[in-house]
């Protein structure tokens, strides 16, 4: 039976018969060449599946802070810079998920020093995509600009706690849920976001997930006073190592001229972790923004371990 037909048969109304279709189609996959049925993306690595359904309104969930901060290990002034981060996460608990992004302008990779380069072509996509290089160490606040720019350059070039309190007391449209289960077997991601829309909105809505790494151990320079010293043994967290999504974010039902309070929308997307990285210490991070040239604004995002 021709593949199209076989997939038309089964409905997307439950999740049993999404998940069928997912696995149909990785089986059949193997056996034809047919085109890609409608509803699934399929690229080198990510199979995705889409749904929406309209339900009672939920309660609006408080809303998480993203913060994407540009760092590198011969950034002396990074370390400060994320021992700030790490005390806004434990005053805000639930609140705010970092993603770190290790600039090639001030990273090095020098192994025999024990540098270890995290640099990598979506960070430098992603730091492209909001500013470019603004010096190190900078961050951007829920991708809200200050003084026309989305990183905002620690000390006197911006004020990180009076940023992070503007986005704390902001509200959100939409609430979002995020799941993820690892087959070791197969080296098989499914993770499953949802989006309620607790509010309705005509805004173009985007869904970016990224795959993140803690727990990398290499040299880090500091500052100690006027002097530079290394940091032998650094642990590196929040690391960018992947966009599962196009980097810009993929777009979320933006074809209805209104996403109505009370729709349900849920993304599966399958993924393929690279070998390399240690799968116990990943984490994904799903973050819902806008991505017009004038507004990248993050309405929402949440995060959960990979496995």
């Amino acid at each position: 039976m021709d593949l199209k037909l076989v997939l038309l048969q089964v409905s997307k109304n439950t999740t049993m018969k999404k998940i069928f279709l997912l696995v149909s189609f990785i089986c059949l996959m193997a056996a034809c060449k047919e085109q890609t049925p409608s509803g699934l993306v399929l690229d080198n690595d990510t199979i995705s599946s889409d749904s929406t359904y309209m339900a009672a309104a939920e309660t609006p969930q408080p809303r998480a802070i993203l913060i994407e901060e540009s760092t590198g290990n011969k950034c002396s002034n990074c370390p400060a810079g994320k021992s700030q981060i790490d005390q806004m996460i434990q005053a805000n608990p639930e609140r705010i998920k970092v993603v770190a992004l290790h600039f090639a302008g001030l990273e090095v990779d020098d192994p025999s020093a024990q540098y270890y380069s995290l640099e990598n072509p979506d960070v430098r996509s992603l730091i492209s995509y909001l500013d470019g290089d603004q010096g190190q160490p900078c961050a951007a606040f829920g991708r809200e600009p200050i003084a026309g720019k989305y990183f905002i350059l620690r000390g006197s070039g911006g004020n990180w706690t009076a940023a992070l309190a503007d986005e704390l007391n902001k509200s959100t449209p939409v609430n979002l849920r995020l799941n993820s289960i690892y087959n070791a077997a197969t080296n098989q991601a499914t993770i499953s976001t949802t989006l309620a829309f607790t509010d309705t909105t005509s805004d173009k809505i985007y869904l970016s997930l990224f795959l993140v790494e803690d727990g990398l151990v290499g040299k880090q320079d500091s500052a100690a006073g006027f002097s530079v010293v290394h940091i032998e043994d650094y642990e590196f967290n929040d690391v960018l190592r992947k966009a599962i999504t196009p980097v810009i974010g993929s777009p979320v039902l933006n074809d209805l001229a209104l996403k109505e309070k009370g729709r349900v929308f849920r993304r599966d997307i399958i993924f393929f972790p690279d070998a390399a990285w240690n799968k116990d210490k990943c984490r994904i991070v799903a973050v819902v923004h806008k991505s017009d040239a004038s507004d990248k604004h993050v309405l929402n995002v949440a995060e959960t371990h990979l496995k």
